[in-house]
């Protein structure tokens, strides 16, 4: 023993080192583990927290627990630690020997895996070793050395203890010897001999063994000395277990936890006095575990925060308000109508103020102090108090209070301001009240009258009505300090009445409630469900203090340059400069990879057919000290933030690349935040697929070039027909205009014979009666008329020179007939000069009104034509006041021919049967009309 020099000041030093507990979150069956009694605790390469118990071994991320005990395929619920190899296999130390280890959500154990089953033994596990690609497995008896699936065993009787030094298995024996193995697979003894030991570490390139309350320290397998710490305590205690982090050694004892500086191996402190600490863990986010047996675990994040208790008498209270008076003494309102008052250099002074009808549970919310007395408000009272003693109190509370004008105003369930100061400054009642209708939880001052902070949003008191502040939206208020009022929506409220959005509530993480607003200088200090928070005014900056995340600050008090807490577990003190940075990103873990709801092992890339398409990756990501969020991002896309460990993807054929990130939500944002990429390769469905697209372009090109094909030829044939049909309608018309023409021509031969030999007869007669003179006339109108109709041969010709024709006739007629009256009347929109009729058409008609109406009546006789649209006909009207048609006939006996003939003549032109295309009727006041239609045609 080489330095027995410092146990004397050792000695000295643990026993004047008594230092409090740190602020700690206890892990005990009650908070999910198995069992109280924990050997270890092991973080693995994935930052799971496995906890290794008398019943079974609990896994942790942070947030829930998965259990592995017998029922899961352990062979031995008692787990003393797990070793995690270099494949990724998570190991369990049982006490009956038999193995078994975790990989990919299943158990392996000797009877569903072979290596498993060739290396179990009878005998219990000291150790498993992972060097490179060898794995050891040590009990009493023999060491097993894995190399992928061969396996070699080396007997060796006694061993103790084994420990991984400088990528070597040095093992050590009942007998004192020290065994090394390599690589090599074979072992050499040392000449160096050590006292018989319990457990052993490599830390800080030596090594060290517990051996009672000894710590021995080797600097190397080769040295027989060894520096020698001495753990006094008043019994003796064992060491169980040996942690180095930045240069302190904490060792796990029967009796706490002691803290040692890794040079000179002083006792720097001790924690968790009677305590018996198992196992030292340290997480990757700096956090300690404490393993004890029979008490749980002891999780702390800052094994030296800069947070303290202030008072350890209200270690463990509930504090609901803390502020100080003028005096410089701290005051706290407690649960059960207490508070206490500490004064300086003074003993504490503790209330229990009974209020008349109140009960005890109720508690202080608020204390406000003035010059000559402070007031004290809770939930169901409000007290006066003068030099700490109450001297006037009334029944009658709530969350918040102000005066004015010799009023309380009192923020409760409902806004009351029932109670008034007479001139002795006693509280009286005066029967006066305002219901908001909401809970309120904070009051105080505006320009013109009061501003009230609600569940529902902040209200404006003119002292005779309530308003709501529209720009404050529905907003839940929070709470309020003097100048400033916060809601969920991250509004505040300056004393100005300046409402402005400061920050949004995201902003905080996932904090619910605020508790309490404390303002100084630039920075207001926000206390929260979730802990403290600071916000720079100036240059709107953030920032969580992470020692504080597990504390419920519900007050905040300024202290001698620190604030003070009041918590659910006492009063804390912490300095708001001692600002500390959360360095690591939370881990980030792809759990399952789900796809189409069939699970497939997490890999990088996954190349899936045109079906599987429906995706969800399932995550965790891991931080003991706070709760992360999520933010994910398709194709280098924006990223987009989310709280659930679960993306649920309906993805369309073709390449993504999914970027899954954890961010801490403590404040913290990080540059080397860890991310996670998966790439996605969907195939295009069949049909969507380039070769069977041309392929059914082709197909589709051969079936629409066939149809087109037979198609035309049906379109040739139907051509052909067509042409045909046409040709022998065209000869059909031809044809029947032939046939029309002729009979037209047929007809004028008729007619025309009829017509000259009127004429000549006419004629003769003048000579007869030696009127030459009206002979002459008569044969040159007679010339011109026969000259117009044998030169035009037309079948139709234009209205206007039928009627010119017309004219001339009715002109002759007038030399035989003085007394005979003609008139034309052109009904409508009709142009005489556009319009197509048969020709001949309206002569011999008038020729009968004439000969056969108007000549046998004395006196006398009129020819009325009238022409008019009807449709797509044209209406000839010809009206006489001759004697009638039975007359005529009586006088005729033979049918006249040119009606007839004109009958058919405007069947063929109209292609019609009927007979309301010629009509003739005797008229009741005597005389005929005749009715002529035939189709209306345009020049």
């Amino acid at each position: 023993m080489r330095i027995k020099g410092l146990i004397a000041y050792i000695i000295f030093t643990i026993q004047t080192v008594d230092g409090s507990n740190p602020i700690y979150t206890h892990y005990n069956v009650n908070k999910g583990l198995p069992s109280n009694t924990v050997y270890s605790v092991f973080e693995d390469s994935k930052k799971f927290l496995w906890f290794c118990t008398e019943s079974g071994v609990a896994r942790y991320d942070g947030t829930n627990y998965r259990y592995f005990s017998l029922g899961e395929g352990i062979p031995d619920a008692d787990v003393f630690r797990v070793t995690e190899d270099h494949l990724g296999r998570i190991w369990f130390h049982t006490v009956n020997g038999q193995l078994s280890y975790y990989l990919n959500n299943k158990i392996y154990n000797p009877s569903n895996d072979t290596l498993c089953s060739r290396i179990s033994t009878s005998s219990i596990i000291v150790d498993i070793a992972s060097i490179d690609n060898y794995l050891y497995f040590i009990s009493k008896d023999e060491i097993s050395i894995v190399v992928g699936q061969r396996i070699k065993k080396l007997d060796i009787n006694g061993i103790k203890s084994v420990v991984k030094h400088n990528d070597t298995l040095v093992v050590f024996r009942t007998l004192g010897s020290i065994l090394i193995t390599d690589t090599t697979e074979h072992y050499r003894e040392s000449s160096s001999r050590v006292n018989q030991h319990f457990f052993t570490r490599s830390v800080n390139g030596k090594i060290h063994c517990l051996i009672g309350s000894e710590l021995l320290i080797y600097s190397g397998v080769k040295d027989t000395t060894a520096e020698t710490v001495i753990i006094p305590a008043k019994k003796d205690i064992l060491l169980n277990d040996v942690t180095q982090h930045k240069h302190k050694l904490y060792l796990g004892t029967i009796d706490g936890l002691y803290v040692l500086d890794d040079q000179t191996y002083t006792v720097e402190d001790s924690l968790f006095k009677g305590h018996n600490v198992s196992h030292v863990n340290i997480d990757f986010e700096g956090g300690f575990w404490i393993s004890t047996l029979r008490l749980g675990t002891y999780y702390v994040k800052d094994l030296y925060s800069p947070i303290e208790l202030h008072f350890k008498d209200l270690e463990g209270e509930a504090i609901h308000i803390v502020n100080r008076d003028k005096n410089g003494a701290i005051w706290v309102g407690l649960d059960e109508n207490r508070f206490k008052v500490y004064r300086p250099n003074k003993s504490p002074i503790e209330f229990n103020i009974d209020a008349p009808g109140t009960p005890k549970k109720a508690r202080i919310t608020r204390i406000v102090h003035t010059d000559s007395c402070t007031y004290v408000l809770a939930k169901l009272f409000l007290a006066k108090l003068v030099n700490y003693k109450v001297v006037d109190i009334i029944g009658s509370g709530g969350n918040d209070f102000i005066f004015h004008n010799r009023t309380v105003y009192v923020a409760g369930p409902v806004f009351v301001n029932d109670i008034t100061l007479n001139e002795k400054n006693k509280f009286i009642r005066d029967n006066r009240e305002e219901y908001l209708g909401q809970r309120s939880n904070r009051i105080g001052k505006s320009k013109t009258g009061l501003i009230v902070a609600s569940t529902n949003g902040v209200y404006t008191y003119d002292f005779s009505k309530f308003k709501k502040v529209n720009k404050m939206g529905k907003a839940i208020v929070v709470d309020m300090s003097e100048n400033y009022l916060l809601t969920m929506d991250g509004c505040l409220f300056h004393k100005n009445q300046d409402f402005r959005k400061f920050k949004q509530v995201s902003d905080f993480g996932n904090v619910s409630i605020f508790y309490c607003i404390y303002e100084k200088g630039r920075k207001l200090y926000l206390g929260s469900v979730q802990g403290l928070y600071e916000l720079d005014l100036v240059d709107s900056v953030i920032y969580h203090f992470p020692q504080t995340f597990d504390l419920s600050v519900k007050s905040i008090c300024w202290y001698d340059g620190d604030l003070l807490m009041g918590t659910d577990n006492g009063l804390y003190r912490i300095n708001p400069n001692s600002k500390q940075n959360i360095l690591e990103p939370p881990s980030l873990n792809i759990e399952n990879v789900i796809i189409n709801g069939v699970y497939l092992p997490v890999q990088d890339f996954y190349n899936l057919n045109s079906t599987q398409r429906n995706i969800s990756i399932q995550f965790i990501g891991i931080s003991y000290k706070s709760n992360p969020s999520y933010s994910y991002s398709i194709n280098d896309e924006d990223w987009i933030e989310t709280n659930s460990p679960n993306l649920l993807l309906n993805l369309d054929p073709g390449d993504y690349n999914i970027k899954i990130s954890s961010i801490n939500t403590a404040g913290e944002f990080y540059s080397n935040r860890i991310i996670k990429e998966l790439k996605f390769s969907i195939a295009q469905p069949l049909w969507l697929k380039p070769w069977f697209i041309l392929t059914c372009f082709a197909i589709l090109l051969i079936v629409v070039y066939v149809i087109y094909a037979l198609n035309l030829r049906r379109i040739k044939g139907q051509h052909v027909l067509e042409e045909q049909e046409k040709e022998q309608k065209m000869l059909k018309i031809l044809n029947e205009k032939t046939i029309l023409e002729l009979e037209h021509k047929a007809l004028r031969m008729q007619m025309n014979p009829h017509f000259i030999f009127n004429a000549i007869n006419t004629i003769k007669g003048f000579y007869l009666e030696g009127k030459f003179k009206d002979a002459s006339k008569y044969i040159d109108h007679f010339s011109k008329l026969l000259r117009n109709i044998l030169e035009t041969p037309q079948s139709t010709v234009s209205l206007e020179k039928e009627l010119q024709t017309l004219e001339k006739y009715v002109a002759m007629a007038k030399m035989r007939f003085p007394k005979l009256n003609y008139k034309v009347t052109i009904n409508g929109d009709l142009d005489a000069t556009k319009v197509l009729i048969p020709n001949m058409l309206l002569q011999p008609f008038v020729e009968n009104s004439i000969i056969h109406g108007l000549a046998p009546k004395s006196g006398a006789g009129t020819i009325n034509v009238e022409i008019s649209r009807d449709g797509d006909l044209i209406k000839f009207r010809i009206i006489d006041d001759g004697v009638g048609i039975k007359k005529a006939k009586s006088r005729h006996a033979k049918k006249s021919l040119s009606l007839k003939l004109t009958k058919q003549r405007l069947q063929m032109i109209n292609n019609s049967q009927g007979d309301e295309l010629l009509q003739i009727r005797e008229l009741e006041t005597g005389g005929a009309e005749l009715i002529i239609k035939t189709k209306y045609e345009r020049i």
